[in-house]
Formats: C-alpha cells, sequence, structure tokens
C-alpha cells in the first residue's frame, strides 16, 4: 500500500483514537451549529472564534497523535 507523503502508517490503536477525535469534535461542531437555532441571540462572532478554536484544537491533537513528517517543498530548478 503507498504510503501518503510525510506521514507513517498509523498502528490500530493509533486510527482507533483519531477516529474518536473525529466522532468528538463533529459533536462538538453539531452544538455550535446548532446553538443560533436555540438561542438566536447568540453572537455569531464569538461563536465563529469557539469553531475555529474547536477545530485547531483537535487538528492539533490529531497531529500528536499521528505525528506527521515536516513535508519540505521540493527545490525549484533553476534553467
Amino acid at each position: 500500500m503507498p504510503k501518503i507523503a510525510g506521514y507513517r502508517e498509523l498502528t490500530a490503536d493509533e486510527i482507533s483514537v483519531m477516529n474518536e477525535l473525529k466522532k468528538a469534535e463533529a459533536s462538538f461542531l453539531k452544538i455550535i451549529d446548532d446553538l443560533p437555532k436555540s438561542l438566536p441571540a447568540t453572537n455569531l462572532r464569538w461563536l465563529a472564534i469557539a469553531r475555529t478554536d474547536i477545530e485547531t484544537g483537535f487538528m492539533a491533537m490529531n497531529r500528536a497523535v499521528s505525528r506527521p513528517d515536516a513535508v519540505k517543498p521540493n527545490p525549484s530548478k533553476s534553467d
């Protein structure tokens, strides 16, 4: 099976943890999406900030588990 550039092969436990993180993230984002429906006076700017911060936090947790390599750009060729 080909490897994705910059990523290592994950163990079954790591895959399981990452799948749980994806479920938890989806649950939090659903709460954010539903909040203005149940409380129309919700401040949408702060809700957007919350969404961004939650997405950033979950991305950081996934990267902590997957530990991807730093992807280095290809050097440009001079003609």
